[in-house]
């Protein structure tokens, strides 16, 4: 019975776990907004290093590229970005205008990363949801086997010896093991095969003792 319980609860225990990765997976929505302070500061390194962008360093966790007026790439932090401004419209980047005080200088398209954080988002759901589904099909194995060996397997050993009664046999004692569902049973079992076992002694010593006395 408690091994029943702890089934029962683990199995109780996973479910909860699942729907509770689903509904925080479900509820929890995307963010794709860009770090104001961030932003800003990559405008501002980025204006004052304009004319020795050869020089200019990346001091925030964003990747960007610059273009130029003409839309000539000029700096990118890294490749697989956005590298013109039609590409970063259907990327959904943010792009900025490079202000000096001559006018419009260029433009800064600032990477959105959205969609990577999304699909991360999906892999720990997935890797969660797997585990819980691996520790569900465990507990569901384990418990089938604990079935077999305190259920079926007694049962089976029953039958047989309920057909080796009936074939006559009554030498054979019955193995009894109390710690499957079938021990009292069992013990039933061969306490029947031990009385008739001496109940076919006993017949045959009377037979016996009838014989001898009519000689």
């Amino acid at each position: 019975r408690m091994k029943k319980q702890a089934f029962l609860i683990g199995v109780l225990l996973v479910l909860i776990a699942e729907i509770i990765t689903l509904i925080v997976f479900a509820l929890q929505a995307p963010d794709f907004s860009q770090d104001t302070v961030a932003v800003n500061e990559v405008m501002q390194s980025v204006t004052e290093d304009f004319n020795i962008l050869e020089e200019h360093k990346n001091t925030t966790a964003l990747d960007y590229v610059v273009l130029d007026e003409n839309g000539n790439l000029l700096y990118k932090t890294k490749s697989g970005l956005s590298e013109s401004v039609n590409e970063a419209i259907t990327h959904r980047d943010t792009i900025l205008n490079i202000t000096t005080d001559s006018g419009i200088v260029g433009k800064v398209i600032i990477y959105n990363d959205g969609a990577q954080t999304l699909q991360a988002q999906k892999r720990t759901a997935i890797i969660i949801l797997s585990v819980a589904i691996i520790i569900s099909g465990g507990i569901c194995i384990a418990y089938a086997v604990y079935m077999y060996v305190t259920m079926i397997r007694p049962f089976r050993k029953l039958k047989g010896f309920a057909e080796r009664i009936a074939g006559g046999n009554l030498d054979i004692p019955l193995e009894m093991d109390k710690r499957n569902l079938f021990g009292a049973f069992t013990e039933s079992f061969d306490i029947m095969r031990s009385e008739l076992k001496k109940a076919r002694i006993a017949e045959a010593q009377a037979q016996q003792s009838k014989k001898e006395l009519v000689a």
